[in-house]
């Protein structure tokens, strides 16, 4: 996932005959020409500032630093059929990529028969809004406000939360007895996290097929 860095580092491996491969698990593929490095040194900028950038242009032309050309896309990955179309459809040659969906380790995360109506829900996920997080306490809170189900619970696992902002949700919500925030947990401790759960919440606003 490029979307925080810069695709110059792409650059910098097919120059130097570094072989590149892609597993790609965002839709940065498709947008890779918006990069703000990359746009930055190929004229995607104003004429005047355009004009300050001359100099330091042609010393990193020089050193071989300048991100120009295109991407080798011939070895491509995608993580889903979604993440393939949408790159198809912005025009990068990716037609011969192939999709590999995550894997689960279903020995390690078994799926445990309930012998009791179930009760305690589990959010594991990062606190951001592509994730659904706000989606997944709007309906916990629509169902919790009906007394038959005043017994549910709802924790919730992962972060960083910025700003305490999903806090201060909950607290708006009036839910905060209902939900137990329990923060970044070891990739270790999620197995028994799982296991003494019931329902897990899969609230993601992305397309997954």
């Amino acid at each position: 996932n490029l979307t925080y860095i810069s695709v110059s580092s792409i650059f910098a491996a097919q120059r130097a005959g570094i072989h590149v491969c892609y597993f790609v698990s965002d839709v940065w593929l498709s947008q890779w020409e918006s990069d703000s490095w990359v746009a930055q040194w190929n004229g995607e900028v104003e004429f005047s500032r355009r004009l300050l950038l001359s100099p330091f242009r042609l010393l990193l032309n020089l050193l071989g630093l300048l991100p120009k050309g295109m991407l080798d896309l011939r070895h491509v990955q995608f993580a889903s059929e979604y993440l393939k179309r949408t790159t198809l459809t912005a025009g990068k040659p990716v037609e011969n990529a192939k999709v590999f969906h995550w894997g689960v380790d279903v020995a390690q995360f078994r799926c445990l028969e309930k012998t009791s109506a179930p009760k305690r829900l589990l959010y594991v996920g990062q606190l951001i809004a592509s994730k659904g997080i706000s989606t997944a306490l709007d309906a916990f809170k629509l169902i919790v406000e009906q007394p038959r189900y005043r017994g549910l619970r709802l924790t919730v696992v992962g972060g960083p939360d910025y700003n305490s902002q999903v806090g201060r949700l909950i607290s708006t919500m009036g839910i905060e007895q209902y939900v137990h925030l329990m923060g970044q947990k070891p990739r270790e401790e999620l197995p028994r996290i799982y296991r003494e759960h019931d329902i897990l919440v899969f609230p993601s606003l992305w397309e997954a097929a």
